[in-house]
């Protein structure tokens, strides 16, 4: 016996032990040095990446293709910070060149897949944006099962908990328990080998994967917390009523705390704000769905088959009451952490199938409300199989979205305001700024302002001669005009990739002749395409927040009209 609380004891100890990944799925791409598409005069020695979140560089890989030549080669990478890359380049000579990247984020090992490209004295090629990759559809299967499994296996111990049971009973309801623990950890150890498999073999560094990536851990530690939990599902049946069997409750309780905050912590937690808060509400929304619907469901099974069990309706119906407060509330406020605007959340594939999970979970929870009329009035329950069935719908839902990115970023924000960008240089008596807006690729609006600094002045100037050179030498632009009170403008000057730019203006002034004015231009990447439907930009957080708020409120005025039916 106490080898066996030893052995539960330190299980539970490597689990808060272990570090868990504080970073959300799914790292989207942000920038690269050099930047895609530029243009160079000299070879880089390494390449940087960028990325929204840490990525896991053992499982990551970076492949330089020469256009034109056919070489490949895999890059050494090495981690500049845990959300950059910086990947060693060869000696390159003259031509064009594309990195191709696929990076491996440590909270459930989703790949992002782009690519950059750059030249070197020639114009770069095109590239892929960085796109993120979802989970394939047999891991949905899984992580579906897994779920299921672990929600069957909190509404069995919380039935031991509020329940006392005839031994048959027991027997069957320990047997569930034992069951759905090793059904729950044999699913993360399933996903965890899919996620290496679609990761690859290429990288020799099983032990970081293990154990800096979320799906590792929770499948090493899932092992342990369900042989634990299978012993003690052991005893349960044994035990008789009294201070053992509190005991074994009490510690299958404990135990099971362990599972459901292994499922919680990774994945999107860190999603929108604060880890830590992230975690509490998942581990709120999953405990309180295996406390509501687990518990229902292991309750149904129970009172049927060959040796049907009394149960205690009335206090399953208590225990759901609580827990459908606080499984809406907590998923509503999840929900204002992975969506970003309303537009996301009904414009969006991940919105709009977290609508569908949140209306299937209503629909459950209004069913459940008529049975719990029945209960209260000294009736078992009825449509529980259409209960399960709609949670069984609700489980797929919520399996999807864990595969899928959420529905945040910097395309649901407002374009950030153009601002120009200016050189000024004096130059003899004159004062000349170049200024160029949006600095972005595609058309400008460039203006060459040329300011007399001498009086009286020495004679006009009578035109103004502007040309942008590319880094390999090209002229890009040329254009020519007479200022209008010493301004010349151009509305259309069109620069294609990003990257410097260098800039001539000449100045013709008979009387008084002055020297080309040189500088340069820094074009920025285009911005991240936006939404191409917006329905309303209000962030959606402060809505859910409220929305929670109106969800308890609703929950328990619909408890206490129960209650006196």
């Amino acid at each position: 016996m106490r080898r066996w609380i030893a052995v539960l004891a330190g299980a539970l100890a490597l689990f808060l032990v272990l570090p868990v990944s504080s970073v959300a799925a799914h790292a989207s791409f942000v920038s690269s040095d050099p930047v895609d598409g530029s243009v160079l005069v000299a070879a880089p020695e390494v390449a940087t990446l960028r990325f929204s979140e840490d990525v896991l560089v053992s499982a990551s890989r970076v492949t330089l293709l020469e256009l034109g030549s056919g070489r490949t080669d895999d890059l050494v990478l090495t981690s500049v910070g845990d959300a950059t890359v910086s990947a060693r380049l060869p000696v390159l000579a003259r031509g064009a060149y594309i990195l191709r990247f696929v990076v491996v984020d440590p909270a459930d090992l989703h790949e992002t897949v782009g690519s950059i490209s750059f030249g070197i004295g020639v114009a770069a090629p095109p590239a892929a944006s960085g796109e993120e990759v979802d989970s394939s559809w047999p891991t949905v299967a899984v992580r579906a099962a897994s779920d299921g499994a672990l929600i069957l296996c909190t509404g069995a111990v919380v039935l031991a908990l509020v329940a006392r049971l005839p031994d048959a009973a027991r027997w069957r309801l320990g047997m569930a328990i034992a069951v759905t623990a090793t059904a729950t950890s044999v699913g993360w150890v399933i996903l965890f080998q899919s996620d290496v498999a679609s990761v690859g073999s290429r990288h020799p560094d099983w032990g970081s994967l293990l154990f800096r990536s979320d799906p590792g851990r929770r499948a090493f530690l899932g092992v342990e917390l369900a042989a634990a939990l299978c012993w003690m599902a052991r005893m349960y049946r044994r035990a008789r009523p009294g201070g053992t069997s509190a005991f074994t409750e009490g510690t299958m309780f404990v135990i099971l705390c362990g599972f459901v905050g292994a499922a919680a912590a990774g994945g999107h937690a860190g999603v929108g704000g604060s880890f830590a808060v992230g975690v509490a509400l998942r581990i709120a929304h999953l405990g309180s769905l295996g406390a509501w619907i687990g518990t229902i469901a292991v309750s149904w099974w129970l009172s049927r088959g060959p040796e049907p069990a009394a149960v205690p309706w009335k206090a399953v119906s208590r225990v759901a009451a609580i827990a459908v407060a606080i499984s809406g509330a907590s998923g509503l406020l999840l929900s204002g952490r992975v969506v970003a605007t309303v537009t996301a959340l009904l414009d969006t594939t991940y919105g709009r199938l977290l609508v569908a999970k949140a209306a299937v979970l209503g629909a459950v929870a209004m069913l459940g409300g008529w049975a719990a009329r029945r209960v209260a009035r000294g009736a078992a329950p009825r449509r529980i199989v259409a209960e399960l069935a709609g949670v069984s719908t609700a489980i797929v839902l919520a399996a999807v979205l864990a595969g899928t990115a959420p529905a945040r970023g910097e395309r649901f924000s407002p374009l950030p305001a153009a601002s120009p960008q200016i050189e000024v240089v004096d130059v003899r008596d004159l004062t000349v700024s170049a200024a160029i807006e949006p600095a972005r690729p595609g058309a400008n609006l460039v203006q060459v302002r040329v300011l007399d600094t001498r009086k009286p002045s020495p004679g006009p100037v009578t035109a103004v001669r502007l040309r942008v050179r590319s880094n390999d030498g090209e002229t890009v632009v040329e254009r020519s005009g007479a200022p209008v009170d010493g301004v010349a403008e151009w509305p259309d000057i069109p620069i294609e990739r990003p990257g410097t730019y260098s800039i001539e203006v000449t100045i013709d002034r008979a009387a008084s002749p002055v020297d080309p004015v040189r500088a340069s231009w820094t074009i920025r990447p285009a911005p991240v395409p936006r939404a191409t439907r917006v329905l309303s930009t209000r962030p959606w957080a402060p809505l859910a927040t409220a929305s929670a708020l109106g969800w308890l409120t609703l929950v328990g005025l619909a408890r206490r009209v129960t209650g006196r039916t």
